[in-house]
């Protein structure tokens, strides 16, 4: 008897120990919509998505752009190279473009995740020098710690970067920004790190331009 509870105790503890992720996966729609209109309307650029399970292949906060595409995509609205380096980076997953979504407009894209994994993306502020938005670094969970599929509005997790590459002007204001410049690359270069951002001039609540929701289908 002793050693059938030892047993029992044994195998109580191994399970325990187990590893508990869950091995699940689903089909996500992502949606962006514009919300800007009036004084504050604005095109968001076109822009990427990428799914990963680890590492910082967009960014990294507080360090200058390392050369990938990004500088092409914050300042002028260009995802080309962004989208080539993405696809021959080892640890993304998956990566794709989306169109521009001018005011009151949205678009949507679907794809197929598993547990572990993370969803980034990024669309500049036209209205700026090289200002985006997106998610931290890391991006966000696709998948909550019980197994179940993130559902719902995500926009508090969005945020306006300032990739440090090309000085600001007012929004809406500048001669060098993507909506106003006679061709790309116009600004006078910054050298500066990706941050929020922060640079004295007011900008509309992200919750007045975006809205990002993510829901399993």
């Amino acid at each position: 008897m002793t050693r059938r509870i030892l047993f029992l105790l044994l195998s109580i503890l191994f399970l325990q120990c187990e590893d508990p992720t869950p091995n699940v996966s689903s089909n996500f729609r992502v949606t962006i919509q514009n919300l800007s209109s009036g004084e504050i309307a604005t095109d968001l650029s076109k822009g990427i998505f990428l799914i990963k399970n680890e590492g910082f292949p967009l960014y990294f906060t507080g360090a200058q752009d390392y050369g990938q595409g990004l500088e092409q995509l914050a300042e002028d609205g260009y995802v080309t190279r962004l989208v080539e380096n993405l696809q021959a980076n080892d640890l993304v997953l998956a990566v794709d473009s989306f169109d521009l979504i001018p005011p009151g407009e949205s678009i949507s894209f679907e794809f197929n995740a598993s547990y572990g994994a993370f969803l980034n993306f990024a669309t500049m502020f036209t209205d700026s020098n090289d200002l985006f938005y997106s998610f931290n670094d890391d991006g966000i969970l696709l998948f909550n710690p019980d197994g179940s599929p993130r559902k719902g509005d995500v926009t508090s997790l969005v945020w306006l970067w300032d990739l440090g590459t090309e000085i600001n002007e007012p929004p809406y204001e500048g001669i060098f920004q993507a909506a106003s410049q006679s061709a790309p690359n116009e600004g006078e270069d910054e050298n500066s790190q990706m941050r929020l951002v922060n640079d004295g001039f007011t900008y509309p609540p992200r919750t007045s331009v975006i809205q990002v929701t993510v829901n399993p289908i």
